[in-house]
């Protein structure tokens, strides 16, 4: 997995306060490692495939559930992924 991807895990998706508004709102999180661009890995194949992205990382596709689609590109706090997540609380 990428550095970026390791700093991003840690310092957003495993801060206590984003899992438990996370868990709050039934929201599901999918890891997928997209590191290595080759067509040996689902993952790559996949975001490429259907969202462009991969190689990209890290790379974080919210899909809030009006359909809407947000796509995080690089490095984020909680409070870009809170924003995003806005909708959710209303």
């Amino acid at each position: 997995m990428h550095t970026n991807c390791k700093v991003l895990e840690k310092r957003v998706f495993h801060d206590p306060e984003v899992i438990n508004w996370l868990e709050d709102h039934d929201v599901l999180t999918i890891l997928g490692d997209t590191t290595l661009d080759t067509e040996d890995y689902p993952a790559t194949t996949a975001l490429k495939k259907v969202y462009g992205q991969a190689g990209n990382v890290p790379f974080t596709v919210v899909w809030l559930p009006d359909g809407s689609r947000h796509d995080l590109l690089g490095m984020f706090n909680k409070d870009d992924l809170k924003t995003v997540l806005a909708p959710l609380e209303e």
